[in-house]
Parts: structure tokens; sequence; C-alpha cells
């Protein structure tokens, strides 16, 4: 969104997912798949920020390149997910899998979908939990804030129409909820972890919707409901500087 002034990039959590190497078929195509969400996830970012536009191809739209990519990347891990599930499960990579399924999802705004994966994801978690296997807090972190991350995108969304049409209360109800939905995946992660800061960046965004809908309101009312946005947006502020 334009009025963002820090812009959300999923580009933040590349280095964040698993990168294996082996000589096994599935994992040659699990790192396929996670090569083209990265690559999706470079463009992505590009874009937002507005740097080396030039550099796409003049017959496709920036934002469709990064759509072909996320769902090229989506294809590759769900093929991996259904072909290999069993051999992901051993090996401790199911949750990582179903990580990117459910972020790409998210990003090509299939969001039912997302939420589903991402419900998968938590499954693998915990059944791999329970068989003593090393369960890395950003996973979980990254699944839980699923729900929350597209409630952003759905508060931005609502924010674009028109100011005779949009629904304060409405933006109000879906930005609170966003808000405990990320809220809940950043008490999940230890002081310090990198994850922190971009589920923070994601609370940032949507606080700036509702902020953008607080000036719909009139008097009073509209004066002290942004005064305690942008209070909310001061405290994010000073978690992300640590």
């Amino acid at each position: 969104m334009q009025f963002f002034k820090r812009p959300i990039t999923v580009y933040f959590l590349i280095g964040l997912l698993l990168s294996v190497s082996s000589c096994a078929p599935y994992l040659n195509d699990y790192s396929s798949a996670q090569e083209s969400f990265n690559e999706a996830a470079r463009m992505d970012n590009e874009l937002k920020l507005k740097k080396n536009i030039e550099n796409f191809a003049d017959l496709i739209s920036p934002e469709s390149q990064v759509r072909i990519k996320y769902l090229t990347a989506l294809e590759d891990i769900d093929n991996v997910i259904k072909s290999g599930e069993a051999k992901l499960e051993a090996d401790g990579l199911l949750a990582s899998a179903y990580t990117i399924k459910a972020l790409c999802e998210w990003k090509v705004e299939k969001y039912k979908q997302s939420e589903a994966t991402a419900r998968k994801g938590l499954e693998a978690l915990a059944k791999a939990k329970s068989a003593g296997q090393d369960v890395p807090p950003r996973d979980s972190a990254i699944l839980m804030a699923i729900p929350g991350l597209i409630k952003a995108d759905q508060a931005a969304k609502l924010v674009k129409a028109p100011t005779e049409e949009r629904n304060y209360q409405a933006i109000e109800v879906k930005v609170n909820s966003g808000i405990n939905d990320l809220d809940a995946a950043l008490k999940s992660l230890p002081k310090g972890h990198p994850v922190k800061k971009y589920l923070l960046s994601s609370k940032l965004a949507i606080l700036e919707s509702w902020l953008v809908a607080s000036a719909d309101l009139k008097g009073q009312e509209g004066k002290e409901a942004s005064q305690k946005i942008m209070k909310m947006q001061e405290e994010v502020r000073k978690e992300i500087k640590g």
C-alpha cells in the first residue's frame, strides 16, 4: 500500500527458511521449490521498494511476474508435499514445507487455503515435538501469524474503498483480530529472534490501515481514535528498535 511508511516484505523471511542440499530426489525438489519462493519474494521486495523495476520484462507487469513466481513456488512445494510427505516428516522438514506453501498462498490471495495450510503446519510441528524432534520457533511463529498477515491485507484493501463506502467498524474489527493473531505469534518467539521485527513491521502496517480509517470519524471520537492508534504505533516502533 502506498500509504505504508514501512513496506512489508516477505523477502525478510527467506534467510530464515531452511536450505537443504541432498542427492535425495525429493529434497532436490524441495530445494527447487524453495528457490522459486526465494526468487518470488526477492522480486516482490524490489517491487514494493520500487528498486530495479527496469529489470522486469516489458511484456508482463511487475505485479504479474511476482504472482507467477509465487504460483510456481506454490505448485512446486505442493507437489513435493503430495509426493514426499512421509519423507519430509521423517526429516523434520514437513512444517517448513507447509510454511513455504502457506506464505505462497497468502501472497497470491488464496486466503482460505493459506489458513488451512497453516493449521496443517502447526499440526505437523506438534507431531514433530511429541516425537522428540527439534522444533525451531521460526516456523511456528510464521504459521501462527498467517491469519494476522491475511487480515492486514484485507484491512488495507478495505481502506482503499471510497471514503463514503468505508465501514470503520468493520475495519476496526478486522484490525483488532489481526493484531491479536500477530501478538500471539510474537509471544511465541524468544527475545531477539529475527522474525520478531518482520511481525512487528506487519503490525505497524495493519495499524496504518486503522489510522487511515480513523480519519473517517468526526469530532472528538475521531481525535481519540487517531491518538490511540498513533500511541500503539509508537510502542511498536520502540519494540522494533529494541
